[in-house]
């Protein structure tokens, strides 16, 4: 019996802070990138971080409309 894993089974978020840029990205468990997203600054100020991230996870949860995500919380 081949056995593989669920694309969507597990679900992976990255975040990588630059000098000049900002990255956001959610990969399944097979290393497919689901989404990516990237903001450019002259310099990361905490502010402007923290709301990226927040928006931006709060945008990847309609990549599965109708599904819940038990595990994904949002705080300020």
């Amino acid at each position: 019996m081949t056995m593989s894993l669920a694309e969507g089974g597990v679900l992976s978020v990255g975040c990588k802070i630059g000098r000049r840029s900002a990255v956001l990205l959610l990969a399944d468990f097979r290393g497919t990138v689901r989404q990516q997203l990237q903001i450019t600054h002259a310099y990361p100020l905490p502010e402007r971080i923290f709301t990226f991230l927040r928006e931006g996870l709060a945008d990847s949860r309609l990549l599965f409309p109708g599904r819940a995500h038990p595990h994904l919380r949002l705080s300020a």
